[in-house]
């Protein structure tokens, strides 16, 4: 009998527990997600929004929505050690990585690319307005500064984890294949009878022994095999 070594992540997790915990992650996370979106196209009248931010929204919602549902089938697939819907879910949290990696990308650039200047005009503006007049203008390029790079660092974290989730997700598709492998091959040897062959042990004598020549007799009775031979008196012969 064959066993699958369980694989493991964070040195001694199942990856099986952390399929379970990014699958309920990603339900729960991309529901919460897809009716903030929702809400937001309904109260549309209240909070209007531009041609751009109405797309987006909407785009938003079918991806978190995918999310929610693959995610949902993937915890299924746990639960029954199902390998499609598992495999189903890694390929969704690729596509996640890869959206996610565009859409940082583009917002990265948007953030630096912008006229810093502007941003804090409009920083000292929003403070004053507010009634807190001891806001200098470095202050607001440092604040900005720091948005900049934990928006950056926020980012590369994210693309980390979502990389390390992927591999969690891979690894366990590939035990279950294992798994499979292996149930294969004990099934297969529980067909096979447990046959006991006879053992042959063939001797150097043995090609003496056949009917053909001794009939049964054993060979080295015959006296043309004994150490003498008789020779007949009428020719004068002795023992040899």
């Amino acid at each position: 009998m064959v066993y699958v070594r369980t694989r493991k992540f964070c040195c001694c997790l199942p990856v099986r527990f952390g399929v379970f915990f990014l699958t309920l992650l990603g339900t729960f996370g991309g529901g919460l997600l897809t009716i903030l979106e929702i809400l937001t196209l309904v109260t549309e009248k209240k909070i209007p929004l531009d041609s751009t931010q109405r797309v987006s929204a909407e785009i938003s919602v079918v991806i978190w929505g995918l999310l929610t549902a693959i995610s949902l089938l993937g915890f299924v697939g746990a639960c029954t050690k199902n390998r499609l819907l598992i495999s189903l879910f890694s390929g969704m949290l690729i596509f996640q990585l890869v959206l996610s990696i565009a859409t940082g990308i583009f917002a990265i650039v948007v953030l630096f690319r912008d006229n810093a200047q502007v941003i804090i005009d409009q920083c000292l503006q929003d403070e004053r307005d507010k009634g807190n007049t001891s806001i200098s203008e470095s202050d607001c390029r440092t604040g900005l500064a720091l948005i900049k790079g934990l928006t950056v660092g926020l980012y590369v974290l994210i693309w980390l984890l979502s990389l390390y989730a992927i591999i969690i997700v891979n690894n366990y598709v590939k035990q279950l294949e294992d798994e499979d492998d292996v149930r294969m091959a004990n099934a297969g040897e529980a067909k096979t009878p447990d046959a006991t062959l006879p053992v042959v042990v063939a001797t150097t004598y043995n090609s003496y022994n056949t009917p053909s020549s001794n009939a049964g007799q054993y060979p080295f009775a015959d006296k043309t095999q004994s150490f003498g031979t008789v020779m007949p008196p009428s020719r004068g012969g002795s023992y040899v």
